[in-house]
């Protein structure tokens, strides 16, 4: 096994995974509307047509742990969970799971600052 610093590293990018997946399922379950929008909505992701077809590959890779970037960009997901949560407001519990997983990223966040 790894060190604890590494198994926090490791923790932390699954939570910024989760956080991502749960934040364009909530997005698609509240609005009916595609990820392509979300990105477009919030202003923080670029699409990008492909034959005419609009693409979200960057926010795409952040929604597999085994394709998210070594360095991610932390702000965009969390500012596109806090975009979410702040346009939906319906009670679902997709919105719970991922108030709750917002939470443990920034407890782990917190932990990975302060060792």
């Amino acid at each position: 096994m790894g060190t604890p610093k590494k198994a926090e590293e490791e923790e932390r990018l699954r939570l910024l995974v989760k956080l991502c997946v749960l934040a364009v399922q909530y997005w698609q379950e509240s609005t009916l509307k595609s990820k392509v929008e979300l990105a477009t909505q919030s202003e923080l992701w670029t699409v990008t047509l492909d034959r005419s077809t609009p693409q979200t590959r960057n926010l795409d890779r952040y929604m597999s742990f085994q394709s998210i970037p070594k360095h991610p960009n932390t702000e965009a997901v969390l500012r596109t969970a806090y975009f979410v949560l702040d346009t939906c407001r319906g009670k679902s519990p997709i919105r719970k799971e991922l108030e709750e997983t917002l939470k443990a990223y920034l407890e782990v966040e917190r932990l990975l600052r302060v060792s």
